[in-house]
């Protein structure tokens, strides 16, 4: 554990979606932000599993804290702000890119400037939700087809090798082919005292 007592942590809601809204705890270890690892995994869209969840952030940016809790103290995983920002960085879901902006753009400058976050309200605008919904997701379409091309790229590759392979298995059976045909003909083709 990284402290013995209970630390409250301070609440911050992300607002994924005009509906959608994960409540995320942060709380401050020796002067340092850290995020509890479980509700940035639920903000994202992930089913929690655990320390399985968070195994590949670097464990020096990871640890144990003791929360309070409804049901009382309990030790919570936590990531901190470079934990946070690595595990963002190799997260697939969609949700990943505007939780960062608002992490990087929002809180984090916030609490160092006042102490607290005070988070604007969304935009009740439904152009504007709507707007940054479809950005959101023309960001995941178009990573997603960057994927999807690397691997047509590579299959694609794999045929030609292939493709090639079977070109050359086919010249050397038709050579083949041809030398016995060739063989054939000229012993039919010889005067009979040569074929004995």
């Amino acid at each position: 554990m990284l402290q013995s007592s209970a630390i409250t942590p301070q609440v911050f809601t992300f607002h994924l979606e005009s509906t959608i809204k994960k409540e995320v705890r942060t709380i401050n270890v020796n002067g340092e932000f850290w995020f509890v690892a479980k509700d940035i995994a639920d903000a994202l869209g992930y089913v929690w599993n655990g320390t399985k969840s968070v195994s590949h952030v670097p464990g020096e940016w990871r640890g144990v804290e003791t929360v309070p809790t409804l049901s009382g103290n309990q030790d919570m995983l936590i990531i901190s702000e470079q934990g946070l920002y690595y595990f963002l960085g190799r997260s697939d879901k969609p949700a990943a890119l505007p939780f960062q902006k608002w992490i990087a753009g929002e809180v984090l400058p916030t609490i160092r400037k006042t102490g607290g976050f005070q988070p604007l309200p969304f935009p009740e605008n439904q152009d504007v939700i709507n707007l940054l919904q479809g950005l959101s997701g023309i960001y995941w379409r178009a990573q997603q087809a960057s994927m999807r091309m690397g691997a047509v790229e590579r299959e694609i590759k794999l045929m030609v090798k292939e493709t090639l392979h079977i070109f050359e298995r086919i010249r050397i059976d038709c050579v083949s082919e041809a030398r016995t045909n060739h063989n054939l003909i000229r012993g039919w083709t010889s005067p009979a005292s040569q074929r004995k």
